[in-house]
């Protein structure tokens, strides 16, 4: 009986530690961190308070706004040095941006890829910025 209960011990523990780097986190800000400061910002009326999203690959900051895409965002994000990678994706370095249409919203999600299993959060520790 021992054994087995060593066997459950270990499995439990392993679990818990396997799950532990696969976590994810989101919270809701009143402002975008410094952190996000190398992305243009997006013209608009903001819909709701932007949420941040960190997991081991990368953290997201996503935002929503009122109406359809604004064209001139685009460019801006053109010469910025972002380069479309897909129809909703614009990518620079380790970052990229999410310009989306979602009915008459339009969705802007920054992200920025950590290295390896690096499990700093890049947003902690950081003063916010105005929105």
């Amino acid at each position: 009986m021992g054994a087995i209960s060593v066997f459950i011990i270990i499995f439990v523990l392993f679990i818990i530690i396997r799950n532990s780097n696969k976590t994810t986190k989101t919270t809701t800000v009143d402002k975008i961190p410094e952190t996000f400061i190398e992305f243009p910002e997006y013209s608009g009326i903001l819909l709701k308070k932007p949420k941040i999203t960190t997991t081991p690959k990368y953290v997201r900051i996503t935002m929503f706004y009122k109406g359809d895409i604004d064209e001139n965002y685009l460019d801006t994000l053109n010469r910025a040095g972002f380069e479309k990678a897909s129809p909703v994706r614009y990518d620079k370095n380790n970052t990229y941006v999410i310009v989306e249409k979602i009915n008459h919203l339009t969705k802007i999600a920054f992200h920025i890829k950590t290295a390896g299993n690096n499990s700093t959060n890049p947003v902690d520790n950081n003063n916010p910025i105005s929105f």
